[in-house]
């Protein structure tokens, strides 16, 4: 079971953390014989068990064949996920057609960070751009944004005109709303928003779509811009039950960041936060990535009020 080779892994990472971090012989022979009693995936320490039972001193040699055991259980733990979260059914369930639950409740403070982040990414010297949104919480927080660009692939439904009638009407008109479908953004201003969030949304994507989605977003961030989502790390022991269980789509940090660097963002900030007011969301995940660059702006910014509820 995928879950089961995750834990593993993750084992196994802090494992190997001990063993490079200590000189220690009798603490380097407790770790491994403490790997080799508490974990079920015996078979792939047949190895390190050798070495532990011809060698009087484990030297360097142990790090790299615990090193060569983890790589050849992520190339297991990938073949799982070609297997179980891949497909035309997977792909259908877990697209953007298919709205998701929101990842809450939040802890306070967890909430308020979270909403200080967007807060503090949206100003009236740029445009910023929310994908699908759901709750009215992250919204608000970019109503300094000037403009506000919100797409979704459909802005007739109801959930989506309920949330627009929660801002009052001449803030409404302000707005810009797009249809997107088939992750184009081609009708949207190109090179143009200094943020761009979407909260909520890659909880319930494949991770091909999503690699769809860092690419067309990384086109309309001017340099300097952000994008921050939050999603299902998987990488995680709690991720990985929630994707197994068929509820959250399967992605991971590791996974996320390599697609990241390869389309030529920078890693702005990583959040991987324990969350102790949900049963399921247990862990709040969410990336920031930003487009090289310095943030530029001619244009005169106008007064704005603050933007009440109705």
């Amino acid at each position: 079971m995928i879950t089961d080779l995750v834990r593993f892994r993750n084992s196994l990472l802090d494992n190997y953390k001990q063993l490079t971090n200590t000189a220690d012989q009798s603490q380097k022979r407790n770790v491994v014989t403490q790997l080799n009693q508490d974990n079920p995936q015996q078979g792939y320490l047949l190895d390190l068990v050798k070495l532990y039972n011809s060698k009087a001193e484990l030297d360097r040699e142990v790090i790299t064949t615990l090193d060569d055991i983890i790589t050849v259980l992520e190339a297991d733990i990938l073949h799982q996920v070609e297997i179980q979260f891949s497909g035309p059914d997977y792909l259908a369930k877990f697209s953007d057609r298919n709205h998701v639950r929101p990842s809450g409740p939040y802890t306070h403070e967890i909430q308020e960070h979270i909403s200080s982040k967007i807060s503090g990414y949206s100003s009236q010297a740029y445009p910023s751009l929310q994908i699908m949104p759901m709750e009215r919480i992250y919204t608000v927080c970019m109503v300094a944004s000037d403009p506000l660009y919100l797409t979704d692939t459909n802005i007739n439904k109801q959930s989506f005109r309920d949330l627009l009638n929660t801002f009052p009407p001449q803030y409404q008109s302000r707005l810009r709303c797009y249809k997107v479908a088939d992750r184009n953004f081609d009708e949207l201003p190109q090179e143009q928003f200094a943020f761009v969030l979407a909260w909520d949304f890659f909880t319930g994507l494949a991770q091909e779509y999503v690699t769809e989605y860092l690419k067309q977003v990384y086109t309309l961030l001017r340099s300097g811009g952000t994008f921050m989502f939050n999603y299902v790390n998987c990488d995680r022991i709690e991720g990985c039950i929630q994707a197994q269980q068929g509820s959250e789509s399967w992605n991971t940090e590791t996974a996320i960041k390599q697609v990241a660097l390869d389309i030529g963002y920078e890693i702005a900030d990583l959040n991987n936060i324990s969350n102790a007011e949900s049963d399921w969301f247990r862990t709040a995940s969410w990336i920031e990535l930003k487009k090289p660059g310095k943030l530029q702006t001619m244009k005169n910014t106008q007064s704005m009020g603050e933007v009440l509820r109705k």
